[in-house]
């Protein structure tokens, strides 16, 4: 019996530890996608500026993943 329990025992210890590692990786994940979107919207008049069509285009590209960033954060914070 003593085993069995010590195994459990390790087993929620290590458990614990992913959840603790993930949970802080993803906040620094969150954390940098926060900081580069306050960097793209100061930026991004200077950009549109000088790049003109070519940054309209990328611009799609850019709102359409934190878009989705933003669905994906959303459904794991819900569950």
């Amino acid at each position: 019996m003593h085993s069995l329990r010590h195994t459990f025992g390790k087993a929620k210890a290590y458990m614990g530890n992913v959840y603790g590692k993930t949970k802080g990786m993803l906040s620094d994940l969150d954390s940098g996608v926060r900081a580069m979107k306050d960097v793209y919207s100061i930026a991004s008049p200077a950009l549109g500026g000088v790049f003109g069509k070519h940054f309209e285009e990328g611009n799609k590209h850019v709102t359409k993943a934190l878009s989705g960033y933003e669905d994906i954060k959303t459904r794991v914070m819900d569950t």
